[in-house]
């Protein structure tokens, strides 16, 4: 199996698995329909990935806190545009711990009374030590971020393309559309001075 020293989760990752050699904890990376070792901790991945995308793990879960309301057992986004939303679980029966791509399970069911049968996007399968109703929340819960970020996001961001400095007329790309914002300060038959504003 091909071995690696690093990695940082992308669109690709489906799930970071814990794998051990020699006492080790490293991770199996599903990716695709490929699987390889790094030679990282499944958190530490994670924690690396976070500072990439530029926030920090601590920072993320936060965050998810505040727009769920909700203390603990929440999913937590990496990028809400690219729909890397993530949940972390058990290993049945032995130590270790899977992180899973939301947006990359197809189908859970239950499996045993507090063990679930997770479904990925690649036509693999595996289990992990969660209750079925409780991963089916984390779904749930992993929308909705989604859904508040991606929001946040469009709604922090207006591009002006025009901009009269005398009459406070601009054209602004807002909320996804075109719109005229129109503050006019001085008389109207003044000449409009337009200048081409680039953000």
């Amino acid at each position: 199996m091909n071995i690696r020293t690093n990695y940082i989760i992308n669109n690709r990752t489906i799930a970071l698995v814990s794998h051990y050699e020699m006492a080790n904890e490293y991770t199996r990376v599903i990716h695709e329909s490929e699987s390889f070792i790094v030679r990282q901790p499944p958190d530490e991945i994670v924690r690396a990935s976070f500072i990439h995308f530029g926030c920090p793990l601590e920072e993320a879960v936060d965050l998810a806190r505040k727009i769920l309301k909700k203390p603990d057992s929440i999913p937590i986004a990496l990028c809400a545009k690219r729909n890397l939303i993530l949940t972390r679980c058990k290993v049945p029966n032995q130590d270790g711990i899977v992180w899973l791509i939301l947006s990359h399970i197809n189908e859970i069911q239950r499996y045993r009374i507090n063990k679930t049968t997770v479904f990925l996007t690649n036509g693999q399968s595996f289990y992990v030590d969660i209750k079925v109703n409780d991963l089916k929340n984390q779904r749930n819960l992993a929308a909705c971020l989604c859904e508040s970020l991606v929001n946040q996001s469009t709604e922090q961001k207006t591009k002006y393309y025009l901009y009269d400095h005398k009459k406070e007329i601009a054209l602004a790309l807002e909320n996804g559309k075109l719109e005229y914002i129109v503050k006019r300060n001085k008389e109207d038959d003044e000449d409009l001075d337009l200048d081409i504003v680039l953000k």
